[in-house]
C-alpha cells in the first residue's frame, strides 16, 4: 500500500472561527423567535444549535515530527504529516493500531502515561507495554530497549547480552496497514536477529573460527568485533522490517557478559590466558636479546680478521715501513662460535681423513704405552693433571687451547685460509 500525504487542509482556523460565529448568531435568533414568537425561525436555531457541532470533529492539529492516517468508512484516504490546525472530513476516523504499545525507553506519543510506563518498567516488563494513548503516530528517532536475552554463542557458552535500536518510521501507510502492530513487530524481529547473528560469534577470539561466511577463519568476537556485530544487527533488522515501513537508524550492544554459571570459570580462564601471554614476551625478549649479542660478537670477530689480514686486504706500498703485525686476539671465550676438535686439524688433517689415514694417536697417550701401564720411572711418573690427559683427550684439547698452543693456533689458521 502506498502513502497518501494530504495537503492544503491547514485551515481549522477558519472552520473554528465560523462555528464560533454561527453559534452566537444561532442563540441570538433563537431569543428574537421566541419574543416574536416566530416558529420556524426557532425550530432552524435549534437544529443549528444541536448539529453545529459536528463541523468541529474535523478540526486535528498536529506537532512537528506527527503523522495523522485518516480512514473514511474502512477506505484510507491520506496521511496528515507536519504541524499545524487542519480540518477534515468530519467523518473520516484516525487509525493505529500500535498507539496502546509504549516500548520501553521509547520517545513516542504516549498520551500522558508516563508514570504507566514508569512502574511497569521498574517491575520488569518486557519489551512493550499496553498504555492509552493518542491515534498519533510519531514520526521522531526513536530507541528500543529490549530486555537482555541469554543466547548461545558458536562454542556453546551462554552469554548474556542486550542492545538498542534506534529507529522510526518512514511509511505510515506500511506501519498501520501491513502489520497488525509494528511496534511489537519490531521487538519481535530486534530478538530473532540477534539470535541470528550472536550464535556466529565467540564471545573472545578463537582459532579455527568462520564468522563471516567466507570459509576462511577469522579473528572475529562479540567483544574484539562490537562495530561489526552492531552493524550486522542492523542490517538483519532493516531487512526484516522493511516491509513495516520502518527504517533502523542504528544498532548498538548495550549489555555483554558470559552468564552467571559459567563467568567465574571464564574469568580464570582468561587470567591464566593472560600469565601465559606476559611468559611468552619475557621469553621472546630473551631470545631477542641473545640473538643480538651473537650478532655483535659475529661483527666484532670479523674485524678481528680484517685486521689479521693486514687492514682491510690493502697491501703497503713500495718503501714503506711495514708496522709490526699485532698478533689477532684469540676467540676462546666464544664456545658458540669455536669449531669442534676435528675441525681445528687444518687441510692436512682434512686430507689425511678424507684418503682414509688412521687418527694420530695424542702425545700422552703415545708416552703411556712406552712407558707400560704398570709402573712409571720416578722421574717420569705423571702427576694427576698426565693421568687426567691421558683418560680424557678432550679435557686435555681444551687445555691445550687454554694455555695458548701455537699449533692449534697454526692450524685454526690453516682452517681459516681454506
Amino acid at each position: 500500500m502506498e502513502e497518501k500525504i494530504i495537503t492544503g487542509h491547514k485551515n481549522g482556523m477558519l472552520v473554528l472561527l465560523l462555528e464560533l460565529v454561527l453559534y452566537i448568531a444561532a442563540v441570538v435568533f433563537l431569543i428574537v423567535g421566541i419574543n416574536a414568537g416566530f416558529l420556524p425561525l426557532v425550530v432552524l436555531c435549534v437544529i443549528l444549535l444541536l448539529l453545529g457541532w459536528i463541523p468541529l470533529c474535523g478540526l486535528r492539529v498536529l506537532k512537528p515530527q506527527e503523522a495523522l492516517v485518516l480512514t473514511l468508512f474502512g477506505k484510507y484516504i491520506g496521511t496528515l504529516k507536519g504541524e499545524g490546525f487542519y480540518f477534515v472530513n468530519p467523518f473520516c476516523s484516525s487509525f493505529n493500531p500500535a498507539a496502546k504499545t509504549k516500548l520501553n525507553q521509547s520517545g513516542d506519543v504516549d498520551g500522558g502515561h508516563k508514570g504507566t510506563d514508569l512502574l511497569a518498567a521498574m517491575q520488569g516488563a518486557s519489551a512493550a507495554v499496553e498504555v492509552g494513548g493518542s491515534k498519533k503516530i510519531s514520526l521522531k528517532i526513536m530507541t528500543l530497549n529490549n530486555a537482555r536475552q541469554k543466547i548461545n554463542d558458536c562454542l556453546g557458552n551462554p552469554v548474556e547480552i542486550g542492545i538498542a535500536v534506534m529507529w522510526r518510521v518512514t511509511d505510515t501507510a506500511k506501519a498501520v496497514f501491513n502489520v497488525d502492530n509494528y511496534k511489537e513487530y519490531l521487538s519481535l524481529q530486534c530478538d530473532a536477529a540477534l539470535r541470528n547473528i550472536v550464535r556466529v560469534y565467540p564471545y573472545d577470539v578463537a582459532p579455527n573460527v568462520d564468522t563471516t561466511g567466507d570459509g576462511q577463519a577469522d579473528e572475529g568476537s562479540l567483544r574484539g568485533s562490537s562495530e561489526v556485530v552492531a552493524a550486522r544487527i542492523r542490517d538483519e533488522i532493516q531487512a526484516k522490517v522493511a516491509d513495516a515501513g520502518l527504517e533502523i537508524i542504528e544498532a548498538r550492544i548495550t549489555y555483554l557478559a558470559y552468564a552467571p554459571e559459567i563467568a567465574a570459570v571464564m574469568l580464570q580462564r582468561q587470567q591464566a590466558s593472560a600469565i601465559i601471554d606476559a611468559r611468552k614476551m619475557i621469553v621472546d625478549g630473551a631470545v631477542g636479546m641473545v640473538e643480538m649479542a651473537l650478532e655483535r660478537l659475529a661483527e666484532g670477530h670479523g674485524r678481528a680478521r680484517r685486521g689479521a689480514q693486514g687492514g682491510h686486504g690493502l697491501e703497503p706500498a713500495r718503501g714503506a715501513v711495514r708496522q709490526p703485525r699485532r698478533p689477532a686476539r684469540r676467540q676462546l671465550r666464544q664456545p658458540v662460535l669455536t669449531a669442534p676438535r676435528y675441525f681445528l686439524g687444518g687441510c692436512h688433517e682434512r686430507q689425511r681423513q678424507e684418503a682414509g689415514a688412521p687418527a694420530p694417536v695424542p702425545q700422552a697417550l703415545r708416552r703411556h704405552r712406552r712407558l707400560g701401564r704398570g709402573r712409571f720411572p720416578l722421574r717420569q711418573r705423571p702427576n694427576r693433571v698426565s693421568f687426567d690427559r691421558m683418560r680424557a683427550p678432550a679435557e686435555k684439547e681444551r687445555q691445550i687451547r687454554r694455555r695458548g698452543d701455537r699449533r692449534s693456533a697454526r692450524a685454526r689458521s690453516q682452517v681459516n685460509k681454506c
